[in-house]
C-alpha cells in the first residue's frame, strides 16, 4: 500500500473531507502544486480552482474552491477554504443560472451594472483592496477582481463590498466605481 497522510478540508460551514490520502493537488496563488507523503512543511494561499484528492483505493474526489489557505506539516494537511463544494455535486445548469444572475445583479456604487472585463476603482470601503484597480472576471460563477500583473490572484467581489464582519451589502453595491473596460482601456491596469 502506498504511503498516505491525513487530510482535511474545512469551510466556515464545517468539514467537507477528512481521511487518509495518497496525494492532494491544490490551486496555489503561484500555481498548482501537489502534496505527497513526507512533503516538506508548507503554508500557501489558494486561488479559485480545483482541489483533487487521490485516495488509497485509487479513487479521486474533486472540490471547487474559491480561495483560502493550505498547510502541510508532519504528514497532516489542512485546507481552509472560503467556499468549497464537491465537484460531483455541482449542478452545472444551476451554476450557470447563478452566474447569469450574479452578472445582472452586481452593480457598482453608482448602480451601474458590472460585467466581465470591467475595471473597478476600489474605494476605502473595499475591505481588502482599497484604492486599487481590479479587473472583473468570473470563476466558478463567482464575480472576482483580478489585480494587475497577478493573473491568478482573485478576490470575490462580494467580499470586497463586505463590512468588517463579512456581511455582504448588496443594496450598497461593490465598494468602487467602473472606470473603463480591459478591452478598451488596458492602460488603466498599469500598476
Amino acid at each position: 500500500m502506498a504511503n498516505t497522510f491525513k487530510a482535511q478540508i474545512l469551510t466556515p460551514n464545517g468539514p467537507l473531507f477528512e481521511g487518509d490520502v495518497i496525494s492532494v493537488k491544490a490551486p496555489g496563488t503561484e500555481g498548482n502544486f501537489l502534496m505527497l507523503f513526507n512533503h516538506a512543511p508548507i503554508v500557501s494561499t489558494l486561488a479559485v480552482g480545483e482541489v483533487v484528492i487521490s485516495k488509497p483505493d485509487n479513487s479521486q474526489i474533486s472540490y471547487a474552491v474559491s480561495g483560502g489557505f493550505v498547510e502541510m506539516n508532519d504528514n497532516v494537511m489542512t485546507l481552509l477554504a472560503e467556499k468549497a463544494e464537491e465537484a460531483s455535486l455541482i449542478d452545472v445548469d444551476e451554476a450557470r443560472a447563478l452566474e447569469v444572475d450574479a452578472k445582472v445583479r452586481l452593480k457598482d456604487k453608482n448602480s451601474k451594472e458590472i460585467y466581465e472585463g470591467d475595471l473597478l476603482q476600489m474605494d476605502e470601503e473595499a475591505q481588502y483592496q482599497a484604492d486599487k484597480v481590479v479587473e472583473v472576471a468570473y470563476y466558478w460563477g463567482i464575480p472576482c477582481g483580478k489585480l494587475p500583473n497577478e493573473d491568478i490572484i482573485v478576490q470575490d467581489l462580494h467580499e470586497l463590498c463586505a463590512d468588517n464582519i463579512g456581511n455582504y451589502k448588496p443594496k450598497h453595491g461593490v465598494a468602487g466605481v467602473i472606470i473603463g473596460n480591459i478591452y478598451e482601456n488596458p492602460e488603466l491596469l498599469i500598476a
